[in-house]
């Protein structure tokens, strides 16, 4: 279940925003070769795991596929 705030509906459980970063992950490198789907998921659930302790929950999934991205650039 999603919670609404005056800015957005967050997901209320990390599983719905790694999905979300999982699939921003999968069109943004649509142009180049992108690596398998086992991988963008370890990507994004390590990026979203990484910010879901903080106390702002509306932006997790802009700044876990900013993260996620910037993993896949450098490789890690």
């Amino acid at each position: 279940m999603e919670a609404t705030t005056v800015f957005a509906q967050t997901p209320s459980t990390p599983e719905a925003i790694i999905a979300r970063v999982r699939d921003e992950l999968g069109r943004a490198c649509e142009a180049v070769t992108c690596p398998p789907p086992a991988e963008l998921e370890r990507l994004a659930d390590a990026a979203v795991r990484e910010l879901w302790d903080s106390r702002v929950k509306v932006f997790v999934t802009v700044l876990a596929v900013r993260e996620a991205r910037e993993m896949l650039v450098v490789g890690r």
